[in-house]
């Protein structure tokens, strides 16, 4: 995984947050006769404290994620918060349309479990990075599938061999008794 700096983690969740409040006001800006364009624009207007809220809280958590051990164990609380005002802007959402307005037992549920998860899977990630680092195992050759082996041509090839030396070597005796 790709370290992230601290600088870069500023520059893009503000970059990200400047483009959202530039484009929410060039949207505000237009005036539309639709209806439902309107209703968005307003939504998002009227939800704005929301959204900066769960995106400041984002930031402050991805800012100390990437600080070292002591220091970043404040992360998983910032997600946490972050979490629980991202579940709010989520069912201001639902409740726009009228399908999913009962949904406040829900909301209730959902949000400390959803802190909970968030706060636990951010505590592991950091034991995580403590646990020693396997090294990966050297990866073993395939092995050829064996071939049957053919032990009378093995013994005929042997048989031959033996056969050839004796002969080569009466060759070298028989040259010497001609040379004497």
């Amino acid at each position: 995984m790709k370290q992230k700096s601290v600088l870069g983690v500023v520059f893009s969740k503000f970059a990200g947050l400047l483009f959202f409040l530039l484009l929410l006001g060039l949207l505000s800006m237009v005036s539309s006769t639709n209806i439902i364009f309107n209703a968005i624009v307003d939504f998002f207007y009227s939800s704005l404290g929301i959204i900066i809220m769960f995106s400041v809280l984002f930031f402050f958590a991805e800012l100390f994620e990437v600080f070292v051990f002591p220091f970043n164990l404040i992360y998983p609380l910032f997600n946490g918060f972050g979490s629980i005002f991202l579940i709010e802007f989520i069912f201001r959402l639902f409740s726009i349309v009228p399908i999913f307005y009962p949904l406040s037992l829900l909301q209730l549920l959902l949000t400390p479990l959803v802190f909970v998860i968030v706060l636990l899977v951010g505590y592991i990630k950091i034991i995580i990075c403590f646990a020693p680092e396997k090294k990966p195992r050297p990866k073993k050759k395939p092995k050829k599938k064996k071939e049957k082996v053919d032990w009378k041509k093995k013994w005929n090839e042997f048989v031959e061999a033996l056969n050839e030396f004796f002969i080569k070597v009466r060759e070298i005796f028989t040259e010497e008794k001609k040379k004497r």
